[in-house]
């Protein structure tokens, strides 16, 4: 069964720099299921288009592992 890509915006607290930006776009580039992947510095987000929302929790671990928090995940339309 197929199911629909949901996009979702995470708000990431300790993205500063583009070396910032580029160390989390790198690490869910490796995880399987995630799509479309964009962040913004000046908004310290990251969205992306996931297959699987209970992949979701496994994301935010991953960012954090890395050091960041995840102030707020937001669902889009």
């Amino acid at each position: 069964m197929f199911e629909k890509r949901k996009k979702f915006e995470l708000k990431v607290e300790g993205m500063h720099c583009s070396k910032c930006q580029e160390r989390i776009e790198k690490a869910l580039q490796e995880e399987k299921g995630i799509k479309k992947i964009q962040s913004s510095l000046p908004e310290k987000s990251v969205s992306f288009k996931l297959s699987k929302e209970r992949e979701l929790e496994k994301i935010k671990n991953k960012i954090e592992d890395l050091g960041y928090e995840v102030k707020e995940i937001i669902e889009k339309d």
